[in-house]
């Protein structure tokens, strides 16, 4: 169970980079994924300094899925 401080730091985090985490080689160019890959780093370093305990990128990723989908 995530906090509402994670919960709400994965939702500001996405509104200001959300254009650039869907970005792909083909509309991004060389080096998007790596791009990408950062990003998704960055936003679970900061939820795993508000959040619960140490949370891993595909744990972030889920939530945020979750999240879109409800």
């Amino acid at each position: 169970m995530m906090s509402l401080m994670a919960i709400d730091v994965i939702r500001e985090f996405m509104f200001v980079n959300i254009y650039q985490m869907q970005e792909s080689h083909s509309n991004g160019g060389p080096g998007a994924a790596r791009k990408v890959r950062l990003l998704w780093g960055q936003l679970t370093e900061k939820d795993n300094a508000v959040g619960n305990g140490p949370r891993t990128v595909n744990q972030v990723k889920m939530k945020w899925n979750n999240m879109v989908l409800y």
